[in-house]
């Protein structure tokens, strides 16, 4: 498989099944193949080398996939790069940051995937990224979709940037999202977040009636 995968006069077709074999084998001898199919030419043999590249949870994988997802022409190489990324788990972490830190100028569905990548990645690197990105991001799909894979962490870390964002009106429509993550985070002072909010705007509790179920679940039985 690996040979066929290297063979530069198969078509482009048939090496791309090649390697996504290769992928799904994830035999460490196979890596420079895959390596070297990433470099390819052909977009159909990029897209199933990225693919592929989410099998093999080392830093060279890593690097090879952030240079697809940050540069590569086609926007569907850079998105299955992206989205390999989250496979790889914590060796993909210093690549993700970089990502974040600076989003291609045409990124914004690539954005997307690299949040959901981070939210597949254990640990507190990965929270403090995803808190950097519901913090700095302008308003748009892409911080929304932060805050909830932030939301869902449930670490008291997250509260500053979640409670801010409810500050934020021009990004109500991950409202919801902050107040439940507040809310299963419990305690002070996420929970008087999901409380003031409830006063200072009485009649957006359909937005927050997810948020009230959990604190109303956790309250102890009078």
């Amino acid at each position: 498989m690996a040979v066929l995968a290297a063979d530069t006069g198969e078509p482009g077709t048939v090496r791309a099944r090649a390697v996504r074999a290769l992928g799904l084998i994830g035999a460490a001898g196979a890596l420079p193949v895959v390596l070297a199919a990433a470099r390819d030419p052909r977009g159909v043999v990029r897209a199933r080398a990225a693919q592929a590249l989410g099998a093999f949870a080392v830093p060279e994988a890593a690097e090879a996939l952030g240079a697809l997802a940050a540069g590569d022409a086609d926007p569907d190489v850079a998105r299955a790069a992206a989205r390999a990324l989250g496979r790889i788990g914590a060796p993909a972490l210093p690549v993700l940051g970089g990502l974040a830190a600076r989003p291609r100028p045409d990124g914004g569905p690539l954005m997307d995937d690299v949040v959901d990548a981070l939210a597949e990645c254990p640990g507190g690197a990965a929270d403090a990224v995803l808190n950097r990105l519901v913090t700095d991001l302008p308003p748009g799909p892409a911080r929304v979709r932060a805050t909830g894979a932030l939301s869902g962490r449930r670490v008291p870390e997250a509260v500053p940037a979640l409670a801010a964002l409810l500050l934020d009106d021009r990004e109500y429509a991950g409202h919801a999202d902050a107040l439940r993550g507040l809310a299963a985070i419990g305690g002070e002072p996420a929970t008087g977040h999901v409380l003031a909010y409830c006063r200072r705007f009485p009649e957006r509790l359909e937005t927050a009636r997810g948020a009230l179920g959990l604190l109303a679940r956790r309250a102890p039985a009078s």
